[in-house]
């Protein structure tokens, strides 16, 4: 398991015209064929009274040289990255993208959550989590703040936990493997271990703030709001 910082390197040709049912042996490769893929319009983008923004579908390329790897984390044949870039509108996106690794040994996209790289603030401490899950796994990542929380951990409805130890980088992973029952509580902890706050998971945000995460929906997994502070184009 790797938690370094890595930068993108100028994908390869392969990595480029990587399909969806082709082989990648390397997980990164795959990541970066998706932020790279071809243009799409929204199917659909909605506004709220807030001046929230909802967009299902659509897609606007990364910029290669912007894409950066900055935390991954590796439970079995499974795995979270976060990522980091631009894209050719010029828009900062940061992204938790799911992987696993099938039984011919190649790896394959699970889901991915994230938004643009604007977050609110607050003074209390709080995890802006996205996530997605089936019966095989449940994923959860995004940004925490407070800098005296180093490790979170989700609380299923059935007593079951999932942590992850985020230590100085800001950036939850976390990773169930099996059923993970719902609804989650998001406990946040410091290095004493001791209990900084609990909140509901997308119900114990500040009350000035609302969730900005954007989920892609991949087969066997479930949607989670979508919302942003203004008009861009996401990923559904």
């Amino acid at each position: 398991m790797s938690e370094a910082a890595r930068d993108a390197q100028e994908p390869t040709s392969a990595a480029r015209t990587a399909r969806e049912n082709e082989q990648v042996k390397d997980p990164h490769e795959l990541i970066i064929a998706n932020l790279l893929r071809a243009r799409e319009e929204p199917r659909s983008v909605s506004r709220s009274g807030g001046g929230w923004t909802a967009t299902v579908g659509g897609h606007v390329p990364a910029r290669p040289q912007t894409i950066r790897f900055v935390r991954e984390r590796f439970v079995d044949h499974c795995g979270l990255l976060a990522v980091e870039y631009q894209d050719e509108e010029d828009q900062s996106w940061f992204m938790v993208f799911g992987v696993r690794r099938s039984s011919a040994d190649d790896w394959q996209m699970t889901g991915a959550a994230g938004g643009g790289r604007w977050e609110p603030r607050s003074s209390m401490p709080w995890a802006n989590l996205g996530a997605w899950w089936n019966q095989r796994v449940a994923c959860a990542g995004g940004r925490v703040h407070g800098a005296e929380v180093k490790k979170v951990r989700l609380v299923g409805a059935d007593g079951t936990t999932a942590e992850d130890d985020i230590g100085e980088s800001g950036i939850a992973l976390v990773l169930a493997v099996g059923p993970f029952a719902r609804p989650w509580t998001v406990e946040l902890y410091d290095c004493a271990g001791i209990l900084l706050r609990t909140h509901p998971f997308s119900g114990g945000r500040p009350s000035v703030v609302r969730q900005k995460f954007v989920e892609q929906i991949v087969a066997g997994t479930r949607r989670v709001p979508v919302r942003r502070p203004r008009p861009r184009r996401g990923w559904h």
